[in-house]
């Protein structure tokens, strides 16, 4: 897998499934220098949410050091429909190491 991958990086083709396929992958991308040490991509549209509001609701509520928190301020509906993808980089030059992350 890591042999193909590096075969579709270098040759400049761009992905035609996935993640990277996605429309708003280019444009964030850009932001990013061309040289990177490491890149993270993520589909936000694909992580369950309510499950995500409900198991932190449990955790919570079974918790002995923290008193219960309140996690109806988590609207799953509202964050899968403004969240779609998120897109990390870092790179170092003679300055330093660089970190940088965009959501769309």
């Amino acid at each position: 897998m890591a042999r193909q991958a590096a075969e579709r990086l270098g040759s400049g083709a761009h992905p035609t499934e996935g993640v990277c396929a996605k429309a708003d992958y280019a444009p964030l991308r850009s932001r990013l220098p061309d040289r990177l040490s490491g890149l993270g991509v993520a589909d936000i549209s694909q992580i369950p949410w309510d499950k995500v509001a409900a198991n932190l609701e449990s955790q919570a509520a079974h918790s002995k050091n923290q008193p219960p928190s309140d996690w109806s301020w988590l609207r799953p509906q509202v964050i899968s429909h403004y969240l779609d993808l998120a897109l990390s980089g870092w790179w170092k030059d003679a300055n330093g190491v660089y970190f940088d992350s965009y959501i769309q």
